[in-house]
């Protein structure tokens, strides 16, 4: 179970997602303002901003499917953050070759049964 905050001005939004994430098995701590939000985290130091990253991208998820409407935080905030790391996350991921990849799972023991080497070469 992970612990979620919902910082909504509209009461009846608030109350939904409230309500669906209890129902997904979630602890919820709700607030109808910015400032009671930011006690809350603060109070609750164990929100990170991987915390508010995952319900973010829930949010957008849903919008996506027509469930929930967008999130200013997410879009001006969240997104943009996102979308920094990811791009260094890929930059980095293109430094690793799929021969390294394969060199890393023979390490790990997952190598091929019939040892026959593998060329990657295009």
């Amino acid at each position: 179970m992970s612990r979620v905050l919902i910082v909504e001005d509209d009461p009846a939004i608030l109350r939904g997602l409230a309500d669906n994430l209890r129902f997904e098995s979630h602890e919820v701590l709700t607030a109808s303002d910015g400032e009671t939000g930011y006690r809350l985290a603060r109070e609750r130091r164990r929100i990170s901003a991987g915390d508010v990253v995952r319900v973010v991208a829930q949010i957008e998820s849903n919008e996506e499917q027509g469930i929930a409407p967008a999130s200013q935080l997410g879009e001006k905030v969240v997104r943009p953050l996102v979308e920094k790391f990811h791009g260094k996350l890929m930059a980095e991921l293109d430094r690793i070759s799929i021969e390294d990849l394969c060199e890393e799972a023979e390490r790990q023991g997952l190598g091929l049964k019939d040892k026959t080497k593998m060329d990657f070469t295009i």
